[in-house]
């Protein structure tokens, strides 16, 4: 084997690697853009640059892009590298949560990786409930977790997701509801803000539905999709 061939892979990874430790997803992506890495030489390299392709799309938003490259390192990830591969499976459920999908625990769960990921399903619970009061408290609860592992900020994002999640069980439960009592349900601040929420949901398709700005109650009609 080309030893010159494992210096470069590694070489690339650990380049990328500091910029992922700084924050600095812009250089990033332009290193990588102007780099060309090569597989198979190293599984153990090829799984840590699979993770760290699919952090930066995640942080871009690209989350289908992540998913696969996250998927493809799980994949290769050794058994026994430290945290490495539940690193990989915390960032995965939580780019399925971002993609709209509930990820099956199954793929995850194992008696090395639970006591890992149990901030990680409970957070799942909570999206999955549609429960923005219990998602608040888990955040809370696990914030030093959540910021140790770099996922803070994209957790953050879930809360759109959460109140998604939380308005559709509702739509499924009134035809017409008070949007107070819609504040009230999702816990959100005030009435305001529940209505932009409500009028962004409906133009994304969650439901259809009609706002009655006068008498502050919302009409659902037909319940279309999620995402």
């Amino acid at each position: 084997m080309d030893f010159d061939e494992i210096t470069q892979v590694t070489l690339i990874n650990c380049i990328i690697r500091y910029y992922l430790l700084n924050n600095d997803y812009e250089h990033a992506r332009n290193f990588l853009s102007k780099t060309k890495y090569t597989e198979n030489i190293s599984t153990n390299e090829d799984a840590r640059h699979l993770y760290y392709v699919g952090r930066i799309n995640c942080i871009q938003m690209n989350y289908s892009e992540a998913f696969i490259h996250l998927t493809n390192s799980l994949r290769k990830a050794p058994e026994k590298v430290g945290g490495f591969k539940s690193y990989v499976q915390k960032l995965l459920i939580i780019v399925e949560l971002l993609m709209g999908d509930v990820p099956d625990i199954k793929n995850y769960i194992t008696v090395d990786t639970c006591h890992k990921l149990k901030p990680y399903l409970s957070l799942l619970k909570s999206v999955k409930q549609g429960n923005l009061h219990e998602f608040n408290n888990s955040l809370l609860q696990n914030e030093k977790v959540f910021i140790s592992d770099n996922n803070y900020n994209l957790i953050q994002r879930l809360r759109l997701i959460v109140i998604k999640i939380g308005l559709r069980k509702i739509n499924l439960s009134y035809s017409r509801i008070s949007i107070k009592d819609i504040a009230e349900k999702l816990n959100l601040e005030n009435e305001k803000e529940a209505e932009y929420i409500i009028s962004k949901a409906i133009r994304d398709g969650v439901f259809l539905a009609k706002i009655n700005h006068d008498e502050g109650y919302v009409q659902s009609m037909v319940i279309l999709h999620l995402t």
